[in-house]
């Protein structure tokens, strides 16, 4: 097994996506953090059933992202350029989800803090 696994990250392709292919799986942001923590405090695993309609979607969209990467050969931003004026409406109008998602790391950070400052 650990055989299989060492051929496996080893592969060139397995090499070229990097820290982002975990971090975009896992969505370990400090917002996020917080929110599971708080859903898991209050829910314990009767929410988990939401894994088997929510995973497989999850990973089509990654799926469909990666195969985009490998075929353009470009990132999302440089894929977001060359698509122009679309792009740009696309783009303005996650402005004020961006903002939301910036306040809400922030007040996880913060929580964390107050956790460990009050220890």
């Amino acid at each position: 097994m650990v055989n299989l696994f060492k051929s496996f990250t080893e592969h060139p392709r397995i090499k070229q996506l990097g820290p982002g292919l975990v971090t975009g799986a896992a969505d370990d942001d400090p917002s996020g953090i917080a929110t599971y923590s708080q859903a898991g405090a209050q829910f314990g695993y009767s929410m988990l059933w939401t894994v088997l309609l929510t995973y497989p979607l999850m990973a089509g969209i990654q799926m469909v992202s990666a195969r985009l990467g490998c075929i353009t050969g470009r990132g999302l931003a440089r894929g977001l350029h060359a698509a122009g004026r679309v792009a740009v409406g696309s783009l303005t109008e996650r402005v004020p989800v961006r903002g939301r998602d910036v306040s809400r790391n922030v007040d996880g950070i913060g929580a964390v803090v107050a956790m460990v400052a009050t220890m």
